[in-house]
């Protein structure tokens, strides 16, 4: 009789193996639950089995939670952002917090250059970066607040309004929208609303009767926070269109201050959702 081919022997120990396993899973099957722990049997495929078993239950139990279907997906974030300023009240009062649902508008963001662009392609920054994505929402919250509330006061200001009744609404309107809560969230500082030469840090107290007139140039500067992270911004307001140039020109200067300065030290993430003038 000659001796079989290295290929049969192959079939043969393929076929031996698989019968060997399928009288094992027969045996787990069959007697699993009348063994006792000292089993050999139970030693043997027992706990591997058990554990086995146990993971396929709780994927099981997972998917009927949830119906069988997968999760709905996002919306992209520039669709979810236009979709939740559009549900805002007028004026302004829903929290930013419960309009975005915690996920809010990440704003113009502005690569490292020069000496410092090795910090977006260094593996080592990035995850730095990611570590601080709460403080960045903290930041991104903050300018949300802000651009609502600048918004309404740039919509509504008008010649004849006292000054400190300007300032009274539109901080009311910040503590709403921010959810003020002692030191976790509020307002940054006294709202600034400075005229003509005064450059800026001029705040109207109670009694001041102060009145904005047609011909004024004001400059306003109010800050939110959320747990200590400040955002500020500043903007003109000038009726008279003697002024136009005046703003195009202090807008067009802070802007290209703005961009040079990211090469030198200004982080990645730019949080401002636009510029202001």
């Amino acid at each position: 009789m000659s001796e079989p081919s290295v290929d049969e022997k192959k079939v043969v120990e393929t076929e031996t193996a698989n019968d060997k396993q399928k009288m094992d899973d027969l045996r787990i099957v069959k007697n699993w639950e009348g063994l006792g722990p000292k089993s050999r049997l139970y030693e043997e495929f027992g706990p591997k089995e058990a554990g086995s078993k146990k993971k396929k239950n709780k994927k099981k139990k997972k998917s009927e939670v949830s119906g069988g279907d997968d999760p709905k997906p996002e919306l992209p974030l520039a669709e979810h952002v236009a979709k939740c300023r559009k549900n805002q009240s007028w004026p302004p009062a829903i929290p930013i917090s419960k309009l975005f649902d915690e996920r809010y508008p990440t704003g113009q963001e502005v690569e490292y250059g020069g000496a410092n662009a090795y910090r977006s392609t260094s593996e080592e920054k990035r995850e730095q970066d990611k570590v601080k994505e709460t403080e960045y929402d903290a930041l991104r919250r903050s300018a949300e607040v802000h651009r609502h509330a600048r918004m309404e006061l740039q919509k509504t200001v008008r010649p004849g309004i006292k000054l400190f009744d300007m300032c009274e609404r539109l901080e009311n309107t910040c503590r709403k929208l921010i959810e003020e809560s002692k030191l976790d969230a509020g307002l940054a500082f006294p709202t600034g609303c400075s005229l003509n030469h005064v450059a800026a840090h001029y705040t109207p107290n109670a009694g001041d009767d102060t009145v904005l007139s047609y011909g004024d140039v004001m400059k306003v500067d109010f800050g939110v926070h959320v747990g200590g992270r400040l955002v500020d911004c500043a903007f003109t307001v000038a009726f008279d269109e003697q002024y136009d140039n005046l703003l195009l020109a202090a807008q067009d200067a802070t802007n290209t201050v703005r961009k040079a300065s990211t090469a030198l030290f200004l982080p990645r993430t730019v949080v401002s959702t636009d510029a202001c003038a």
